[in-house]
């Protein structure tokens, strides 16, 4: 087998590996001229695209890489049990990861995962809007693994493979909307800060629906915090905020974390759940549904997500796919609680 790598061709026709990229998967506006000198490159050296690679190979065995940020995670967790029942079915096991969002240990794992030989990935990459070089890094080192892999919640951009993406957006307006609609007078926001795209999104879908619905809406109501903030943070963050916020306002909270802190400091209020103010989260949290409290939530389908990227992952294992596929599954808003607030 050739040892010619992508960052090989990128290097010789002198441009971009996501350049090469878009001219293997005919994904992308790429020049006529530039393109037939890739492709010339790429004949000449003889280089084999990764998924033809693979199959040319014996070596792989029958596992898959799973590499994630945070499996106790509600959402991620639920996306694992996803990945697993596909993977049972079809007699593949799962070699997990845990990233911690963290881009140097997910390059380590990726290393890892190429000396077991894996068959293929399915990865939520821990990337962020200011560090390009580190996503530089994370595409050169997800080309050199030369097999299948499928990006879930998040994609890298420029990268071959196919994506299971949640609507983000969606999410966030339809919450914003309903909590609008539900007559809260003030809508307040804990959202992801705008390093990673689900952030953006999410602002963008809060902002959004405050600027078709609700013009008026105070700004200093809506704080941006860090994706991996703790629990212990979210408390924190939402004792303030509830010290501004008054009685009849809405809020809404971007994770579960955040909703758990939330909801802590709430507890620690006078203010009653559901009357004096009301809260739409992402995800749902299954402790509450014991505890008998009324908690409302935007439904990300983790498990159909989780099926989804495996099922991919099997087609790509399986048979020569070349075309980049992107599947974004809707949001779905769980708001039978929201009432109306005082």
């Amino acid at each position: 087998m050739s040892n010619v790598t992508i960052v090989d061709i990128a290097k010789e026709a002198n441009v971009s590996i996501a350049t090469v990229s878009r001219v293997l998967n005919n994904n992308g506006r790429v020049s006529d001229k530039t393109k037939k000198r890739i492709l010339d490159i790429i004949k000449k050296r003889g280089y084999v695209p990764s998924v033809a690679a693979r199959a040319l190979s014996s070596q792989h065995s029958r596992a898959i890489g799973v590499l994630i940020p945070n499996p106790t995670a509600y959402f991620f967790s639920r996306i694992l049990d996803g990945v697993s029942s596909v993977a049972d079915k079809n007699n593949y096991v799962l070699i997990f990861c845990n990233t911690e969002n963290s881009p140097a240990k997910e390059l380590n794992a990726i290393q890892m995962l190429a000396n077991q030989h894996v068959a293929g990935l399915i990865i939520t990459p821990a990337i962020d809007q200011e560090h390009q070089s580190e996503n530089t890094a994370l595409l050169e080192a997800l080309e050199e693994l030369r097999i299948p892999v499928v990006f879930v919640d998040r994609k890298l951009n420029n990268a071959a493979g196919d994506a299971v993406l949640f609507n983000n957006y969606q999410g966030a307006f339809i919450a914003t909307e309903a909590l609008i609609q539900s007559g809260c007078k003030n809508i307040g926001a804990i959202i992801p800060d705008q390093k990673l795209q689900l952030g953006i999104q999410r602002y963008r879908g809060y902002s959004d629906a405050i600027a078709q619905h609700h013009p008026s809406n105070p700004s200093d109501y809506t704080l941006t915090v860090d994706y991996s903030l703790s629990i212990n943070d979210a408390y924190q963050l939402s004792k303030k905020l509830l010290k501004k916020l008054p009685k009849g306002s809405g809020v809404l909270l971007s994770n579960g974390t955040v909703s758990k802190g939330f909801l802590k400091a709430l507890w620690e209020t006078p203010l009653i759940l559901g009357e004096d103010i009301v809260c739409v989260g992402f995800d749902k949290l299954e402790l509450l549904d014991y505890m008998k409290i009324n908690f409302n939530y935007v439904d990300r389908s983790e498990i159909e997500m989780g099926q989804l990227a495996a099922e991919m992952l099997l087609e790509r294992i399986n048979n020569d796919l070349f075309i980049s596929r992107e599947y974004i599954i809707p949001a779905k808003l769980h708001a039978e609680f929201l009432g109306k607030t005082k």
